[in-house]
């Protein structure tokens, strides 16, 4: 079982990135299963279920199995949570132009596209409000748990 992130940028970036720590086989493969054949693993590697994996490999102990989780979440999950981070400026250009799209089909009688665009657009700004709101919540228990 994998790290699956839960956090306020989670919708945007989507469910198909749980981090785990694959073992590697002798002979360079990756495995993220439990088998006969895999009880010879010569270490751990980061690893995501979109296919993603780390290039270092760590030692084949517990301590190796907690690097390669951890370099999961500071590499590939961090990486996805900036570009999440850095999406709010593109989405507020996309949504200024869409809502003028549909401006314009309601000026040129086209009343059925702009509900169809503006049904599209709702359901974009419902997913970006969530993710504002999550925000809030985090924002709001660190201030609760001083800052940290």
């Amino acid at each position: 079982m994998g790290t699956v992130y839960a956090g306020a940028y989670a919708e945007l970036i989507g469910a198909d990135h749980e981090g785990y720590a694959a073992r590697r086989l002798p002979d360079g493969s990756l495995t993220s299963t439990w088998t006969a054949q895999a009880a010879d693993f010569t270490g751990y590697v980061a690893a995501c279920s979109c296919g993603w994996h780390g290039s270092v490999d760590h030692p084949p102990t517990d301590d190796g199995e907690i690097a390669a989780a951890g370099e999961w979440h500071q590499t590939h999950l961090q990486e996805l949570i900036a570009k999440a981070e850095a999406g709010w400026p593109s989405w507020a250009e996309c949504v200024a132009v869409r809502a003028r799209v549909v401006a314009g089909h309601v000026a040129s009688g086209r009343p059925d596209m702009a509900a169809e665009i503006a049904a599209r657009l709702e359901g974009e700004v419902a997913t970006w409000r969530r993710t504002a709101q999550e925000l809030a919540q985090e924002a709001a228990q660190s201030l609760t748990r001083g800052g940290v």
